[in-house]
């Protein structure tokens, strides 16, 4: 049975948008220390309108509605006539078997803003955030900010070159990483350039440029100037901003400081 809830957890922390990191073993086995398994009967409320859980949730067995307010306006004459306006409760579906729900919640500190109930009964795997982030006592931030540190540590180990890095590594080298901010059309750097940094985005999009030709885009979690950590090569290519940016990078000494390069 344990193994079918871990199996289940898994796949729902695969399709988060923030915390898909959880999946890999070093961080599932600390994210998944702290479980509680919750029963919700049919009709029974589980997340109260206006509250703040601080936690993530697992469907395991049913289904998680919540109803609607939609307001109905009558119109006279091309005027929404307010004063005849009347509410219609409307149920929507929060999340099914797999599902998991509370990421937003959690990354923004918002309260839900609708009444969370069973539609028959519910099984749920509860995870309070702030125990999961106990569990990382090697990364010294608030709880909100390790939201945003584990997004930028996923998408860091997605690139190429830090496939051999050690989990335990890739903290490190997340730790040490700067915010650098550009505007609309700034130059980040130019091809036939030399430089010794990565890039990695953390809002906004870039254009990127080849012989003064544009190629594509990169959004949020695209890498750019990795290269620079490993060889002194002349930049491939432009980077410009699109829109306004903000970027992490990681300096060809801070990289030396933090991975041997035997591993490479």
């Amino acid at each position: 049975r344990e193994n079918i809830l871990k199996a289940i957890t898994r796949e729902a922390l695969k399709n988060s948008k923030y915390f898909r990191l959880f999946e890999c073993d070093y961080f599932f086995s600390r994210f998944y220390s702290k479980s509680e398994i919750k029963v919700i009967n049919n009709g029974d409320i589980f997340i109260k309108k206006n509250e703040i859980t601080n936690c993530l949730y697992v469907i395991v067995y049913g289904d998680l509605v919540a109803d609607q307010p939609i307001e109905r306006h009558i119109s006279k004459k091309n005027v929404v006539d307010f004063s005849r306006s009347t509410e219609l409760a409307k149920e929507f579906t929060i999340g099914t078997r797999g599902s998991l729900f509370g990421e937003y919640q959690i990354k923004e500190t918002l309260p839900y803003n609708v009444d969370v109930k069973g539609k028959g009964e519910v099984r749920v795997i509860e995870f309070k955030w702030e125990e999961i982030v106990k569990n990382f006592t090697n990364i010294k931030l608030d709880s909100k900010k390790m939201v945003s540190f584990f997004v930028k540590l996923y998408h860091l180990k997605n690139i190429e070159i830090f496939h051999e890095a050690s989990d335990v590594r890739m903290i490190e080298i997340c730790k040490i990483m700067k915010k650098e901010k550009f505007t609309p059309s700034q130059t980040i750097f130019k091809e036939g350039e030399y430089g010794d940094k990565l890039y990695l985005i953390k809002k906004g999009i870039v254009d990127v440029y080849k012989s003064e030709k544009f190629i594509r885009q990169l959004s949020e979690g695209g890498c750019f100037g990795e290269l620079s950590l490993l060889i002194n090569e002349p930049r491939s290519a432009t980077i410009v901003a699109s829109t306004n940016v903000t970027l992490y990078s990681l300096t060809q000494d801070n990289f030396n400081s933090c991975i041997d390069k035997k591993k490479y």
